[in-house]
C-alpha cells in the first residue's frame, strides 16, 4: 500500500468511527467518512471506500430490518434513488474534484443543521413524494459522492411510526443505495488494486464496529449520542468545505 501509517491510522479510525454512527443511527457514516478521505486520496478513491464499508455493514443489518420495513414507501423510495445514482454518477467520475470535495462540505454541512434543528417533514406521503425522497437521495449520492441520506432519514423518521421501523426504512433504503451506488462505480472502471487495499480496510473496521453501533441502539441513550456524531459532521462538514 502507498499510504504512510499515520494516514492508514487515520483512515482506520475514522471507519471505526462511521461504522459505530452507521449501525446505531442506520445512516450517517459515510457523511462522516467522506469528508475525512478527500483529504488524503481524490473524491472517486473517498466514495468508493465509503460505499463499500456502508455496504458491508448495511446488507449485514438489513434482512433483520427488512421484516419491519414498511415497504409501500421504502420501495418507491428504492426506485427513485436507484434511477438518479445511475443517471448522476458520471459527475462525479468525470468532474473536477475541489468543486466536488467543496459540494461534499457544502451538503455535510446543509445536512448537519437540518438534523441539529429537528426539521420534520409534513407533507403528504405516497408514492410520488416517496420517489422525489428517493431521487434527491441517490441524486446526491451519484454526483458528489456523498451519501444523500438525510433526505431519505428526514423523510422516514417523519412518519408516524415506531422508532423500529423508522430505522428499519431507513436500513433497507440506505442499503440498497450503498449497494447500487458501488455497484456504479464498479461498472465505470476507477477501482484499482491499490484502491482495493485502502478499501478492505474501511470494510474491516467498519463492519465490527457496526455491529457496536448496533449493540449501541439497543442499550444507549439516544440524546448524547445524538449531540455528539451530528458535532462531528458538522465539524467535518466544515473542515471540507473551508480548509
Amino acid at each position: 500500500m502507498d499510504l504512510p501509517v499515520l494516514e492508514l491510522v487515520l483512515i482506520g479510525a475514522t471507519a471505526v468511527v462511521s461504522g459505530i454512527l452507521s449501525g446505531y443511527a442506520g445512516f450517517g457514516g459515510g457523511l462522516l467518512l467522506v469528508p475525512v478521505l478527500v483529504w488524503i486520496v481524490p473524491p472517486v478513491e473517498a466514495a468508493v471506500m465509503a460505499a463499500s464499508g456502508s455496504t458491508v455493514s448495511l446488507l449485514t443489518l438489513a434482512p433483520s430490518a427488512a421484516k419491519s420495513a414498511r415497504w409501500r414507501e421504502v420501495g418507491f423510495v428504492i426506485a427513485g434513488l436507484v434511477i438518479s445514482v445511475l443517471l448522476c454518477l458520471n459527475f462525479l467520475v468525470s468532474g473536477d474534484p475541489l468543486i466536488i470535495r467543496r459540494s461534499m462540505g457544502a451538503f455535510v454541512v446543509a445536512a448537519s443543521v437540518l438534523l441539529m434543528i429537528g426539521w420534520r417533514y409534513r407533507g403528504p406521503r405516497g408514492a410520488i413524494p416517496s420517489l422525489i425522497t428517493g431521487g434527491l437521495t441517490g441524486g446526491v449520492t451519484g454526483a458528489f459522492g456523498i451519501p444523500g441520506t438525510p433526505f431519505n432519514a428526514t423523510y422516514f423518521l417523519s412518519s408516524n411510526v415506531d422508532a423500529v421501523e423508522q430505522r428499519a426504512n431507513i436500513i433497507t433504503s440506505n442499503a440498497a443505495l450503498a449497494t447500487v451506488f458501488l455497484g456504479g462505480l464498479l461498472a465505470a472502471g476507477v477501482i484499482t488494486k491499490p484502491l482495493l487495499w485502502k478499501t478492505a480496510l474501511v470494510v474491516a473496521f467498519w463492519s465490527v464496529a457496526s455491529r457496536v453501533g448496533k449493540w449501541l441502539f439497543e442499550v444507549a441513550p439516544v440524546s448524547w449520542f445524538r449531540k455528539v456524531t451530528l458535532g462531528l459532521l458538522l465539524a467535518t462538514g466544515l473542515c471540507a468545505l473551508f480548509l
